[in-house]
C-alpha cells in the first residue's frame, strides 16, 4: 500500500467513528492520516527497514 491508500483508510475510520459519535478519536485518525500523506518516503519501505533493524 502507498501512503495515500493508507491515509484513505485512516480517513474512513475517522468518518465511521464520527458517525458513531465518538468524541476524540476521529480527530486523531485524521491527524495520523495527514501525517502519513505528508511523509517524504513510502511508509511501507520505511516500516520494512525499521523491522529489519529491530529483528537483527
Amino acid at each position: 500500500m502507498r501512503n495515500r491508500e493508507i491515509a484513505e483508510l485512516f480517513y474512513e475510520v475517522a468518518d465511521i467513528l464520527e458517525y458513531q459519535q465518538v468524541e476524540w478519536k476521529p480527530r486523531a485518525y485524521r491527524k495520523a492520516a495527514q501525517m502519513i500523506e505528508n511523509l517524504g518516503e513510502d511508509i511501507e519501505k520505511n516500516l520494512y527497514q525499521r523491522r529489519k533493524i529491530w529483528t537483527n
